[in-house]
C-alpha cells in the first residue's frame, strides 16, 4: 500500500525563532521606551493584518485617517505629521500587497476618465506660475498627485474583485464601529460636549468625526442591502443609529445633512422598490428631518436654526463663496492661480473657499471649473449606468455595490462643497475610482436585446 506524505509548508523551528526574536525586541524597546514598544508591536500585528486583508490599508485613507490621527494625539513620536507619514507606508503597503497577492495580472487602463482626473492635476501646475502663494500653489499640485490620483488607483485595484470591495466597505464599517464605540466612552468622561461641539481628541474635530462616521454609515447601509434575513438587518440597523450618535454630537451640519440625504438616495437608487413607496418614504423621512430640527436641542439643530445671523462658521463659509465668486468673474479666463485664495478672517484665515467647485473655478478659471464638473459627470453618469445594468441583469451584490459606490461619492462630494481644499477632498476620488472599477461593458449582443 502506498503512503501518502503530506508535506508541511511551514517550518516551526523558523517561525518560534522568528517570534523570539520579535519578542526579545520588543522586550529591549519596553526597557528604553514604552512608546517605542506600542508602535513596533502595531508595526508587527499591522503588517500580518495588511497581508491577510489589504483592503484595510485602503480603507484607512478612506475614512480620513481617523484612526491614524487618533493614535497619534495619544502617542507623541518626534517627527513631523506621523500620522500622514504612517498613512502613507500603510497605504502604498497594502497596494503593493495587493499586487503580489492577486492572482491574475491587472492591466491598468489608462481611459478617458483617469486621463480627466490626470488633467485637473496638470490645470493645478499651470495655475502655479501666477499664483500669490507659489508654496501652497505647489503643494496642492503635489499632493494632488500623491493623495487623489492613488487613492483612484486603489480602487481601481479592486476592480472584477467583489470579494476585495466587501472587504474594504467591511474594513470602513469596522473603523468606524471602533470609532464609535471611542466616542461613546469619551463622551461619559466629558461632561462638556452637551454645551460645546463634541470632538474626538486633539486632532479629530467635528467634521473629521461626521465625515468619517458618514462614510462608515454609509457602509452600514450597504450590507443592510446586502444581506435579506432579518437578524443582519437588524444588527446593521443598530450600527447605523450607533454610528450617527457621535456626529449629532459634533454639531456638524454638512455631514449630519449628508447622511440623512445618503439614507435617502441609497433607498431611492433601490430598483425594487416601487415609485409610490419612495414617495411615501421620502415624504415621511422629510417630515422627521424637520420635527427633529424644530425639536431637538442638540448642536446640530441650534446651529441650523441660526446658520448665518449667529453662527460665524458659517458667516465665514459665504463670504468666502462670494469672494470666491467674484474673484472668478474678475479673472474667468484663467483664474488667479493655484493657491492664491485668501480671505481675512477675526479668528483663522480662510485659504480655499470651501467649495471644490468655486475652488478651481476662481483659481483655474473657467478650465478648472469645465474639467472639475466634467469628471464629477463621468463619475455620476457612469454609476447611474452601473446600477442600470446590474438591475437589468439582476446581479444582486454587484447591484448593491454600485448603489453604494454612488451613494459614497454623493456624500463625499455634498461634503466638499462646505469645506476643505482638492486634495483635503480626496474622499470624492476613491469611490469616483470605485464606480469606475465596477464598470463593466454589456456585449452587442445583450445591448440589441
Amino acid at each position: 500500500m502506498e503512503t501518502i506524505r503530506l508535506q508541511n509548508p511551514f517550518d516551526i523551528k523558523k517561525i518560534t525563532l522568528t517570534i523570539a526574536v520579535i519578542e526579545l525586541f520588543y522586550l529591549l524597546l519596553l526597557i528604553k521606551s514604552t512608546t517605542l514598544s506600542i508602535l513596533f508591536m502595531l508595526l508587527i500585528c499591522g503588517s500580518f493584518v495588511l497581508y491577510v486583508v489589504p483592503e484595510f490599508g485602503f480603507a484607512i485613507p478612506f475614512t480620513i485617517n481617523i484612526l491614524l490621527y487618533y493614535l497619534f494625539d495619544f502617542i507623541q513620536v518626534p517627527i513631523s505629521m506621523p500620522a500622514f507619514r504612517s498613512y502613507l507606508l500603510i497605504f502604498f503597503a497594502s497596494i503593493m500587497i495587493y499586487h503580489i497577492k492577486s492572482n491574475k495580472e491587472k492591466d491598468f487602463e489608462m481611459n478617458h476618465f483617469f486621463w480627466v482626473a490626470i488633467l485637473i492635476g496638470f490645470i493645478l501646475m499651470a495655475g502655479i506660475p501666477y499664483s500669490a502663494n507659489k508654496y501652497y500653489g505647489a503643494k496642492k499640485f503635489v499632493f494632488y498627485f500623491i493623495v487623489n490620483i492613488p487613492m483612484l488607483y486603489a480602487a481601481y485595484l479592486l476592480k472584477d474583485n467583489k470579494k476585495s470591495m466587501e472587504k474594504l466597505i467591511a474594513s470602513i464599517l469596522f473603523i468606524g464601529i471602533v470609532m464609535a464605540i471611542i466616542s461613546f466612552f469619551t463622551a461619559q468622561s466629558n461632561i462638556f460636549f452637551k454645551f460645546v461641539r463634541f470632538r474626538l481628541s486633539e486632532s479629530i474635530g467635528p467634521l473629521y468625526i461626521g465625515r468619517s462616521l458618514g462614510l462608515s454609515i454609509v457602509a452600514a447601509l450597504y450590507f443592510f442591502a446586502r444581506f435579506k434575513r432579518i437578524a443582519p438587518k437588524i444588527i446593521f440597523g443598530i450600527a447605523i443609529i450607533i454610528l450617527f450618535m457621535p456626529i449629532i454630537w459634533s454639531g456638524s451640519r454638512g455631514p449630519t445633512l449628508g447622511v440623512m440625504l445618503s439614507i435617502l438616495l441609497f433607498y431611492y437608487l433601490q430598483p425594487s422598490q416601487s415609485r409610490g413607496k419612495k414617495i411615501f418614504f421620502t415624504a415621511l423621512f422629510f417630515l422627521a428631518g424637520i420635527y427633529y430640527l424644530f425639536h431637538s436641542s442638540t448642536q446640530v439643530a441650534a446651529r441650523m436654526a441660526t446658520p448665518i445671523g449667529a453662527e460665524a462658521s458659517a458667516a465665514f463659509r459665504v463670504l468666502a463663496w462670494i469672494q470666491a465668486v467674484h474673484q472668478f468673474i474678475g479673472s474667468p479666463l484663467l483664474g488667479i492661480g493655484t493657491g492664491s485664495f485668501y480671505l481675512e478672517t477675526t479668528f483663522i484665515p480662510l485659504v480655499y473657499p470651501h467649495n471644490l467647485l468655486l475652488e478651481l473655478a476662481c483659481e483655474n478659471g473657467i478650465f478648472g471649473l469645465a474639467i472639475i464638473i466634467y469628471f464629477l459627470y463621468l463619475a455620476t453618469n457612469q454609476g447611474r449606468k452601473n446600477i442600470h445594468l446590474y438591475a437589468k441583469k439582476k446581479e444582486h451584490v454587484q447591484l448593491q455595490l454600485s448603489i453604494a459606490a454612488l451613494t459614497f461619492f454623493f456624500f463625499s462630494l455634498w461634503n466638499s462643497m462646505f469645506s476643505g481644499d482638492i486634495y483635503a477632498n480626496a474622499i470624492v476620488w476613491w469611490p469616483a475610482g470605485l464606480i469606475w472599477a465596477l464598470q463593466k461593458k454589456e456585449s452587442p449582443l445583450q445591448e440589441a436585446k
